[in-house]
């Protein structure tokens, strides 16, 4: 069995295979819920996820703050970092995966993001103010048995195939409903 950055390259290699010739099953949906639990934290549970017809049943489930320090907390993660570091944690995925198939073996690898929203446009105070990032700046520090332009190609790659960085990018649609509970 070789293994490289964690990764059983023959298994990848017939999972990349399988993905090829079954494209119908290489759908992963994904169920995410939160939920309000107390004055300024939300619960947060990773119910299920499924690949193709196949589903995982998961029960995982961090807090998440309000913006902490307002509200005398400072006890995990606020909503704006627990999205960078969704897109980080998708990043260092990429690395890893398309470095050990390319056979590169990694020492270090490092995703580091910044990003800044004007609290205003939460608040709905003053009408110039943007809700939301308008940008989000990352270094990568990165370390393997490869050439300054291997881990060049290899950043391309990441950068094409992370699908938390490649959601960033695009304008995803979202759609929903309100359902009012009169319990």
């Amino acid at each position: 069995m070789r293994t490289i950055n964690g990764i059983n390259i023959s298994q990848l290699d017939r999972f990349k295979k399988w993905v090829e010739q079954h494209p119908e099953q290489a759908i992963l949906n994904f169920c995410v819920s939160s939920s309000w639990d107390d004055k300024n934290k939300t619960g947060i549970e990773a119910s299920s996820y499924s690949i193709g017809d196949v589903k995982i049943q998961k029960t995982f489930g961090p807090e998440s703050e309000i913006v902490n320090e307002f509200f005398d907390s400072n006890d995990g993660l606020n909503p704006q970092e627990l999205l960078i570091a969704g897109v980080n944690a998708c990043m260092m995925v990429a690395y890893v995966v398309h470095a050990a198939a390319r056979g590169i073996t990694l020492e270090r690898v490092e995703v580091e993001t910044i990003g800044r929203i004007d609290l205003r446009g939460l608040l709905g105070v003053g009408e110039a103010s943007q809700t939301g990032f308008k940008s989000l700046n990352y270094v990568v520090r990165i370390r393997g048995n490869a050439n300054h332009t291997e881990l060049k190609s290899l950043h391309r790659e990441v950068k094409r195939t992370a699908p938390n960085y490649a959601s960033m990018l695009q304008n995803v649609q979202m759609t929903g409903e309100l359902v009012v509970d009169e319990g």
